[in-house]
């Protein structure tokens, strides 16, 4: 039977239940981290979703659906899809794994751009239309957008 010999540790292969054992101990332990952290993301971004879900009702029902409200929306299920996009492939193996990965590409620049959008919005209320401001914060953002293409 094949072993995996680590210094001066010998393990059958059957026994390995983590590909992870096949790193350097602290490449391995950053890894097992970064799942971590993205597993937990992954959790609070669930756990907003369901918290604000009467909020998301009544904005949908009770009031006009606007540009705003398409964007809020948009930024929202792109999150929900590049989160849920990250975790799969960190916990479970994949066949496919390149499909998986231009579909959260594709949920990446939906979620940059979206959250762009809602800024400049968000700007150009507070700051009503004044157009230097505007018009400066319109290129940083167009920028962001145009940058976001590059990820796909």
């Amino acid at each position: 039977m094949v072993t995996v010999v680590n210094d001066t540790l010998v393990v059958p292969l059957s026994a390995v239940s983590t590909p992870l054992i096949f790193f350097d101990p602290d490449l391995a332990y950053l890894i097992s981290s970064a799942t971590y952290i993205h597993i937990a993301s992954l959790g609070a971004t669930i756990w907003d979703v369901l918290d604000n879900l009467g909020n998301d009702y009544r904005l949908l029902v009770h009031y006009e659906i606007r540009a705003p409200t398409i964007i809020y929306f948009l930024t929202r299920v792109s999150l929900l899809g590049f989160s849920l996009g990250r975790a799969v492939p960190l916990t479970k193996p994949l066949d496919d794994c390149a499909a998986l990965q231009r579909s959260n590409s594709v949920f990446l620049i939906l979620f940059i751009a979206s959250t762009t959008a809602l800024f400049y919005l968000r700007v150009c209320a507070v700051c009503a239309m004044e157009r230097k401001i505007v018009i400066g914060i319109g290129v940083v953002s167009s920028t962001s957008v145009g940058m976001a293409q590059t990820l796909s």
